[in-house]
């Protein structure tokens, strides 16, 4: 594994077993909508997330420890981390900023680049728990599995692509229930059209990639939209966004509008 080093400003902003979510991406459009499984927000709060462990305990809420990043898909985005923890002031001015300065968010973020299952699987069995049991991290991040499933089976592989969803499953929920790790797994969505014959019209809903076997899994589910209205904060311009809950047994059903800063995600207001 490796760790992040230190980068340039820039880069794009941005259901689970115990805490472990699942955040799906529109292939058509990856900022209008999210659907996650405890945690689906645009790729902030996946960062905000790595931010957010690394803080110290207590009355900062934090877990004083690090995460494990497996990227399958796109790079680390290392500069948008960057870009995070240079602004952590401005979200946390309820933790000193000689406190913040002294802290080295990017040291306890151990990265993985998984390009297949096989290899996927060894680092969920291997390394993953090595560092669990050392108390070095307190979350996992998985982005995502849906690529994986969906360039190594075709259609008339459902049954060994189901088993192996399962076998994963069963991997994430072991370590999230042993080391009490809250797992993130970022699926994505897909556009499912119906036709409307009163109106002549089409229209579109959003569908988890992985189907109801994945869906099945997870414990919580949350869904993250990108609305058409636009925000201002300062300097600063953000496309609002709508989290919603859509599966989980302590929460009730509602949402909230929030939007994505330099700093991170705030929450938005109803005007």
């Amino acid at each position: 594994m490796s760790r992040p080093g230190p980068a340039a400003e820039g880069g794009a902003t941005c259901g689970g077993y115990h805490g472990a979510v699942w955040r799906e991406r529109s292939r058509k459009d990856p900022a209008s909508s999210t659907d996650l499984s405890v945690c689906a927000v645009p790729n902030t709060v996946r960062r905000a997330g790595l931010r957010s462990v690394n803080a110290p305990s207590g009355q900062y809420r934090g877990l004083d420890s690090g995460a494990v990043y497996i990227c399958t898909e796109d790079s680390f985005p290392i500069r948008r981390l960057q870009q995070l923890i240079r602004n952590q002031s401005f979200l946390r001015s309820d933790v000193p900023p000689p406190l913040i300065s002294s802290l080295q968010f990017s040291d306890h973020v151990y990265v993985e680049h998984a390009a297949d299952l096989d290899s996927l699987q060894v680092c969920l069995s291997r390394r993953v728990p090595l560092l669990l049991a050392r108390g070095l991290v307190r979350l996992l991040v998985v982005d995502s599995l849906a690529a994986l499933f969906r360039s190594e089976f075709q259609a008339a592989d459902w049954l060994e692509r189901t088993k192996q969803l399962i076998t994963f499953s069963s991997t994430l929920r072991h370590l999230s229930l042993e080391f009490t790790t809250p797992v993130l797994c970022i699926n994505q969505v897909t556009d499912v059209f119906s036709s409307d014959d009163s109106l002549s019209q089409s229209s579109s809903s959003m569908s988890p990639a992985l189907g109801l076997v994945w869906a099945n899994q997870v414990m919580v589910r949350l869904m993250m939209r990108r609305l058409q209205a636009t925000v201002t904060h300062g300097d600063q311009s953000s496309a609002l966004r709508r989290l919603e809950v859509v599966l989980a047994p302590h929460l009730a059903q509602g949402g909230r509008d929030l939007a994505v800063w330099r700093e991170g995600v705030r929450g938005v207001r109803s005007s």
